[in-house]
């Protein structure tokens, strides 16, 4: 059987160094097999897809977060009346090989490189969704500078890979409590995530040491940082969908601070509110 090869080159760009999208429709999914000359990270953010890759089947379900080496040949097989989503991160070479050196020979990356099947971990809901939303501000960040969306992509992969692809997850996917599950979709909703620590700890039931320690070891942050990553997320999605003022929306998510709520911004998607909305205007009108 032939392998299709696909290519960076044309494909890539090669400021930015990635390619990110964000699949919903069962035709664009790759059902034949085929192999990259770069690495492919993709994550099941709805559904299920047999995977099928080097000879070995899988079944990825939501939440499958897989990173695909160059010599990996795999494709995928939709399941009948199976809506699947994924978001494709396609990275150069060179930058993954950047990454694993700058990590050190204490990372585990040859063992990452040389698995006989490609490590998959597991995300949770919340996570899912931070990602996802982190990874689509790419784009808009690339519309306007395209050495600051390569600053952001690698500063997304350092935090992936340290978090998610090291030996505590890699193929022995940690499992996530079911109360912690169920916390992480109740911070979600506003009313908890305004309250911030307070609404966790009432919603759970456990003690702030409790949840620090849990969060460390399921997810490598703390409540607080993982609390801070929903609001972010919050108001990036009011900003694309809404006109309202970067203060309210602080007020919103609960942070009365406006000079705070920018820093902590432009630290996660590289732009401030204002230039965000911006981008992803130019993005939408396109």
């Amino acid at each position: 059987m032939d392998i299709e090869i696909k290519v960076a080159q044309g494909r890539i760009d090669p400021i930015f160094e990635g390619n990110y999208r964000y699949i919903s429709q069962m035709e664009r999914i790759v059902k034949t097999q085929h192999r990259h000359d770069y690495f492919e990270i993709f994550l099941i953010t709805k559904g299920k897809v047999v995977h099928e890759v080097n000879s070995v089947i899988q079944l990825l379900t939501k939440g499958a977060l897989v990173f695909i080496r160059p010599h990996d040949i795999h494709c995928y097989t939709p399941l009948t009346n199976e809506t699947v989503e994924f978001v494709n991160l396609e990275v150069r070479t060179h930058t993954i090989m950047e990454l694993f050196a700058y990590l050190g020979s204490g990372y585990p990356s040859d063992s990452l490189l040389r698995a006989p099947s490609p490590p998959v971990t597991v995300l949770s809901d919340g996570l899912i969704k931070s990602l996802n939303q982190r990874l689509a501000a790419l784009n808009a960040i690339k519309a306007l500078d395209k050495e600051k969306a390569r600053t952001a992509l690698r500063v997304i992969l350092v935090e992936m890979f340290s978090n998610h692809f090291h030996s505590g997850y890699t193929e022995n996917c940690a499992y996530v409590p079911q109360w912690l599950e169920e916390l992480n979709t109740e911070m979600v909703k506003l009313e908890n995530l305004t309250q911030g620590m307070d609404a966790m700890r009432a919603v759970s039931g456990k003690s702030t040491e409790h949840l620090c320690r849990t969060y460390q070891k399921y997810f490598g942050v703390t409540p607080t940082r993982f609390i801070t990553e929903l609001r972010l997320d919050y108001a990036a999605g009011l900003l694309r969908s809404t006109d309202m003022t970067a203060l309210d929306i602080a007020l919103e998510i609960g942070i009365n601070n406006l000079s705070h709520f920018y820093k902590i911004f432009k630290t996660k998607f590289h732009l401030a509110p204002t230039q965000y909305r911006r981008a992803m205007t130019i993005r939408k009108n396109r």
